[in-house]
């Protein structure tokens, strides 16, 4: 099991004991780093889930619903000062003693204090306008894990309800996942095992991304990248980015595929979305990835990866300098090999 499958099957069990205690209804924000809280309450049928872009709105949207059904509801927003957001319903909710949980993203303690934008101290930020504040440190999704997860949903439900109604703070330190993902291919190369990250995207503009490639790079990690438009990235840079690869295939189609795989030892990780790796997908947009793990649909990604990165027809080769270079081989070329592929397996299909 993946890191990323233990945390969400520990928010699963805190959303579903959430549930269980009375909880009707949650608000969201988007951002990259709240997604796994966001889609677990989202994907929660017996919650009314409320999207707002901006966390303000969606703070005193819950202040209201709360005041109204007089028991807590959920508000999540993303790391940084997207939390300070929060703080106006939070006075409000202690003064007009109004039931609020609110779930926070933050950064895991390795990066933070290191100078990140928009990272902030969210420890207690609320002040005394919290009745309580915990940090969420999610771990391995072992049965007493998830005994502990949901003896905390239930204590955080009951103390914003009890006594004085009014807010509890809880901040989820949380990696992204994208970024998860980098660290763990890092880590099997350098416990011995065969690792490599394979992407395919419009855009690769994100900064956090791009230094996770470049630490990947310099640990050896071989990385090769398939960009069709802005690559913010340089490969092939002494001591940085030597291992990385950047592709770009500009030719007869306008094609929008991104997909994202990570290759260690026996385990493969493939994701295919709507996202490019730029601020605005990541950040400042509700999108999402989704795993693909039946085999032949992996087989099939990898083949359509591997067409892409050996196009010697249309594609451009990135230089450390920036520079482009095309390729001029004309033996292969992704979109008729890509069509060919189709043509055959819609023959295969009638035929059988």
């Amino acid at each position: 099991m993946s890191q990323t499958t233990h945390t969400y099957t520990l928010l699963r069990a805190f959303v579903d004991e959430l549930v269980l205690c009375g909880m009707r209804a949650a608000c969201t924000s988007p951002g990259s780093r709240s997604a796994p809280l966001a889609l677990t309450l989202a994907g929660e049928s017996r919650l009314r889930s409320y999207s707002h872009i901006d966390e303000r709105c969606a703070a005193f949207f819950a202040l209201g619903l709360a005041k109204a059904s007089r028991v807590p509801v959920a508000v999540t927003c993303t790391s940084g000062t997207a939390v300070a957001e929060l703080l106006p319903a939070a006075i409000e909710a202690r003064e007009a003693r109004v039931p609020l949980l609110l779930l926070s993203a933050d950064r895991p303690a390795e990066l933070r204090e290191n100078g990140a934008g928009q990272a902030i101290d969210q420890l207690k930020i609320f002040g005394d306008a919290a009745k309580w504040f915990f940090e969420v440190e999610l771990s391995e999704a072992h049965p007493e894990q998830l005994r502990w997860i949901r003896t905390l949903a239930c204590r955080a439900y009951w103390t914003a309800l009890e006594g004085r109604p009014g807010v509890v703070h809880l901040n989820f330190p949380l990696r992204e996942p994208l970024i998860e993902q980098i660290e763990q291919t890092v880590r099997a190369h350098e416990a011995g095992d065969e690792a490599r990250i394979v992407m395919k995207m419009n855009s690769l503009v994100d900064q956090k991304i791009i230094e996770a490639l470049y630490r990947a790079s310099m640990a050896g990690v071989p990385i090769a990248l398939n960009v069709r438009g802005i690559c913010c990235l340089l490969p092939g840079v002494p001591g940085v980015s030597e291992t990385i690869e950047v592709v770009s295939v500009v030719g007869r189609f306008l094609e929008h595929s991104r997909v994202y795989s990570f290759h260690r030892g026996d385990e493969h990780v493939y994701y295919i979305g709507s996202a490019d790796l730029m601020p605005r997908n990541l950040d400042k947009r509700v999108e999402l990835l989704t795993p693909i793990e039946r085999p032949e649909l992996q087989a099939e990604l990898e083949d359509t990866l591997q067409r892409c990165l050996h196009d010697d027809t249309y594609a451009w080769t990135q230089g450390p300098d920036n520079s482009w270079t095309r390729r001029d081989g004309r033996t292969r070329a992704v979109h008729t090999e890509l069509m060919e592929r189709t043509l055959a397996l819609t023959a295969a299909s009638a035929a059988s």
